[in-house]
């Protein structure tokens, strides 16, 4: 895969040996100090959408198993005082299949907008400002609330829902590093501190029994619990690790790269230690998601060794690999972020290749069945993380441009028809 450094969230880092331990656990009460921004209202360009039928191509995988070893330990508090501020300014474009509306963040000149999920109140999503030290919150409405964390010089890499309308995120610096939590309804932080750096491509998911488990982006993954139980493994073989996600038996599924050809694949781990390899031959890993009752999908950027392979793979918890290869999708765009849309439906998003650029980037549906709708973005603006709103036909995601300041939007994509 071209590894072009402009491209910050698909950059990849070299890998951290040994083991993660604990230290010390930070509380932080947070206090919204809100200041207000200017709305606008600005018309884009209708959106086309172009439809057509993807190649599918089916196939059983060889796997490894593997049972790795991990430790345990515990930790302890400090209080902060965090600032809040607020937010509104639309745009929409519209035509009669779709309609997108852009909410732009603009408090600095590079949020660099992360990870986005789904609150628990049904009417808010919270997104990482990865670029910005901040939570942001933006409501059904539009509302933009951004949470100013505590610490100077350290910024959130992913975000993911946790028990009780908390979410949590990693928390990194170049030096020490965090996993975070904080609580919705009161603004109130928690960080658990690692004593050594993880990656910038750290993600993070709600795993079984309410702890929140992690890839950090290199060869390792580790879980922290709410009253601060932090275990970490290291994953021999794996180069560096992209995406995780709890499938539906209940384990924890990442994507990969690892040290020998196929380079990439999907490994599965349980709560016990066990590891097991789904090697997925000419393909670059990007998001993975949980999907019906035995299966995820998962987006494939490209090739390790650079060749176009435009495509979303299917994989069942026993092993049936399936690729939707689209060569239709134009320019330099390549599937990146996938969301789970009900009844066997997905989306997917693109971004461009390196920094290269693209006329062309999209919002796209497909089944299993390989039909495909994909839906040219406005100003051609990149789709990084995405999640399904709960309701019918809406996606929700978060768009970052490093060609071009100011051009950080979180996205409301609804279909129509």
């Amino acid at each position: 895969m071209q590894k072009d450094q402009s491209m910050k969230l698909i950059s990849r880092r070299k890998a951290i040996g040994g083991l993660l331990t604990t230290g010390a656990i930070l509380s932080a009460g947070l206090f919204a100090t809100p200041s207000a921004f200017a709305s606008s209202h600005v018309r884009l360009d209708q959106p086309t959408v172009t439809k057509f039928k993807a190649t599918i191509k089916t196939s059983q995988i060889a796997l490894k198993h593997v049972k790795v070893s991990g430790k345990t330990s515990k930790v302890a508090p400090k209080n902060y005082t965090l600032k809040t501020n607020t937010q509104a300014s639309l745009l929409s474009a519209q035509d009669a299949q779709a309609t997108f509306s852009a909410y732009p963040v603009k408090t600095t000149s590079d949020p660099t907008l992360g990870k986005i999920v789904t609150g628990d109140d049904g009417s808010s999503f919270w997104f990482a400002e990865t670029g910005a030290n901040r939570i942001g919150k933006i409501t059904t409405q539009g509302a933009i609330t951004e949470y100013l964390l505590p610490i100077s010089g350290y910024n959130p890499t992913s975000i993911a829902n946790g028990p009780g309308d908390t979410f949590w995120f990693p928390y990194v610096s170049d030096s020490t590093s965090f996993i975070g939590r904080m609580i919705g309804a009161s603004g109130q932080v928690t960080l658990y501190q690692l004593p050594i750096s993880i990656s910038s491509e750290t993600a993070i998911t709600r795993g079984p029994n309410d702890t929140l488990w992690f890839v950090n982006g290199n060869n390792q993954i580790g879980s922290v619990t709410a009253d601060g139980t932090i275990k970490t493994y290291t994953l021999d073989g794996v180069r560096w690790t992209q995406d995780i996600a709890q499938g539906p038996d209940g384990a924890l599924w990442f994507t990969y790269t690892g040290n020998t050809t196929p380079q990439s694949g999907v490994a599965r781990f349980t709560t016990d230690g066990s590891l097991t390899f789904y090697p997925v031959t000419d393909a670059g890993m990007a998001q993975i998601t949980t999907g019906r009752d035995n299966d995820l999908w998962f987006a494939v950027f490209e090739d390790e060794l650079g060749s176009e392979q435009k495509n979303v793979g299917r994989i069942t918890t026993s092993g049936t690999l399936t690729r939707y290869y689209m060569p239709q999708l134009k320019d330099n765009s390549y599937p990146y972020s996938i969301a789970y849309l009900g009844n066997g439906t997905f989306a997917f998003g693109t971004v461009q290749e390196g920094a290269k650029g693209s006329s062309h980037e999209y919002v796209g549906i497909i089944t299993p069945a390989g039909d495909v709708q994909a839906f040219d973005t406005p100003n051609a603006d990149q789709v990084f993380f995405m999640t399904y709103a709960g309701w019918a036909n809406e996606i929700w995601f978060t768009s970052t441009s490093y060609s071009y300041k100011g051009r950080d939007k979180v996205y409301k994509f609804r279909l129509t028809n």
